[in-house]
């Protein structure tokens, strides 16, 4: 099991966005998202090589957008 916690405050779209990306990938089995304290927990099955790797592609790219949209 892995948990992140995110910094941005406030930021529920983010959370519930990344969130939704990592339930996609491979050899994760859940994800579960606690908003009031801006954390993502993620249990995976082994081996999970590169996962982590994986993970932080994602949370980059939901960043990247959530920034995009925020200059707009």
């Amino acid at each position: 099991m892995m948990r992140f916690t995110l910094r941005e405050e406030g930021e529920t779209d983010l959370l519930e966005q990344a969130a939704a990306e990592i339930r996609q990938l491979p050899t994760v089995l859940r994800v579960r998202t606690d908003t009031s304290r801006q954390e993502i927990e993620i249990v995976f099955k082994q081996p999970a090589e590169g996962l982590l790797g994986q993970i932080n592609n994602v949370l980059k790219s939901v960043s990247t957008g959530m920034a995009a949209s925020s200059v707009r």
